[in-house]
């Protein structure tokens, strides 16, 4: 029997990311969201993989036991190391962020976890590139949903090294996006995809992300902040972030909420995610021709000057 395991999955305790002076939220998705939109995609291992934190795949792997959910969930964290990300899947406790790759490699091995290379050649995302041939990794992701670019993950897979397992992952953020790439193995549960890992066999499979579920996302994120922000009367302040790590959002001036407002009531009814989308994609795409020119240049370049 193959199973599906996505072993990349992002929710709402993914905190937040910056684009130029602009910070927004890596992820509006509950993790109990994340548990039904894997069910509803016939997956048998969900791994949750928030940035710098365990606390959402608990969470998740708390609902799908209490529910006696048809999932096992993996508790992962994508840990923000200082060569580029590294995650840990089979964890106990949380790895701390801005150590070395390698030290990240070491704690989440010395817990008996996976150390996996997620998007390691990415051109947008920090990346391992080449020092995943330097490090005693488990797997690597040679198929990443969200690099739609068509030449990320063609560089993973002819640079993985040998006796590291080939995954395949959606890097949802959403839920619209979970399943979309995903890794498949012998068995069907957590404990049969990690003796897959370990012994090399994996394979990547199903497909990279469309530039209507990115728009998608977008949308969904707006919706999720303007939501917020109408809502936020309504609700005590401060929050827990333990419980609702979105608390900090409401944490603003009342003109930067009024401000916050009206950009995503403009952003969902104007044309705005359509051209954004475009461009956005466009770009990605230019950028990743670019990255693969440079790689064959640097390639061709050592082959000469090898005796």
């Amino acid at each position: 029997m193959q199973g599906k395991a996505d072993t990349h999955v992002h929710t709402m305790f993914s905190g937040f990311g910056r684009y130029r002076r602009i910070k927004y939220p890596e992820s509006m998705t509950p993790p109990e969201e994340a548990v039904d939109a894997a069910i509803a995609r016939k997956l048998d291992v969900l791994c949750v993989t928030d940035h710098n934190s365990i606390a959402g795949a608990a969470r998740a792997r708390k609902y799908a036991l209490d529910g006696k959910k048809a999932i096992e969930v993996v508790v992962g964290e994508e840990v923000s190391t200082c060569d580029g990300e590294v995650v840990g899947l089979c964890l106990n406790e949380a790895i701390p962020a801005h150590i070395s790759a390698a030290e990240a490699v070491e704690r989440i091995r010395s817990q008996g976890g996976l150390a996996v290379a997620v998007h390691p050649y990415s051109f947008y995302c920090p990346s391992l590139g080449e020092k995943v041939k330097e490090l005693p990794l488990d797997g690597m992701e040679v198929l990443n949903a969200a690099h739609f670019d068509g030449f990320v993950n063609r560089l993973a897979l002819q640079h993985i090294p040998k006796g590291v397992a080939p995954l395949g992952g959606s890097d949802a953020h959403s839920t619209r996006m979970v399943g979309n790439a995903y890794t498949t193995f012998e068995g069907n549960t957590a404990d049969d995809f990690f003796k897959a890992v370990r012994s090399c066999r994996t394979a990547p499979a199903g497909r990279t992300t469309t530039i209507w579920e990115t728009i998608n996302w977008t949308t969904d994120m707006a919706k999720g902040i303007l939501g917020r922000m109408l809502t936020r009367d309504r609700r005590p302040i401060p929050g827990d972030p333990r419980k609702d790590p979105l608390e900090q959002t409401d944490r603003v001036r009342p003109h930067n909420r009024a401000i916050i407002t009206f950009g995503a009531i403009l952003y969902l009814l104007t044309p705005l995610p359509f051209i954004v989308g475009a461009m956005g994609s466009e770009n990605i795409r230019r950028k990743g021709r670019e990255a693969w020119k440079r790689h064959a240049l640097k390639e061709n370049s050592d082959i000469r000057r090898r005796p």
